[in-house]
């Protein structure tokens, strides 16, 4: 990979996880200084460690790594739950996909959690809906 190969990656990435934080109406934890790393996930919101990746179609075990990374996180963080978001290529920012744990979606949609081990993927506006009605987001 060249350096502008992976500038211009980066700046994609970065670009979509503004893109995401405007979306949801939160600021990005994304330091802007060079060199600093944030312990954080890209978004914390009220409770939520969320990884943001721009990235289209990615296997099963990139979405399981990127859902260990951010676990990791949210317990250095003291945060409960976790998500990744991807972006959905050639779509619009709302199809974004969001993965969540089958325990965390089901505490977000029905109030309790669920026993399962698998991931749900859901769309970002979908995510967004479940956030304000559930009081995390206004």
């Amino acid at each position: 990979m060249s350096p502008s190969t992976g500038a211009s990656a980066r700046r994609a990435g970065h670009t979509f996880e503004r893109d995401v934080a405007r979306y949801l109406g939160v600021p990005t934890t994304r330091s802007q200084r060079p060199g600093i790393h944030d312990d954080a996930g890209d978004l914390v919101i009220a409770g939520w460690c969320i990884e943001l990746k721009n990235y289209g179609s990615p296997s099963r075990g990139q979405i399981a790594v990127w859902h260990q990374i951010a676990a990791e996180k949210a317990a250095v963080a003291g945060l409960d739950n976790v998500a990744v978001i991807t972006k959905a290529r050639n779509r619009p920012l709302a199809l974004s996909h969001v993965y969540l744990p089958v325990t965390t979606f089901s505490r977000l949609v029905l109030g309790y959690p669920a026993h399962d081990t698998a991931i749900v993927d859901i769309d970002l506006a979908m995510f967004r809906s479940y956030l304000i009605h559930r009081g995390v987001l206004s």
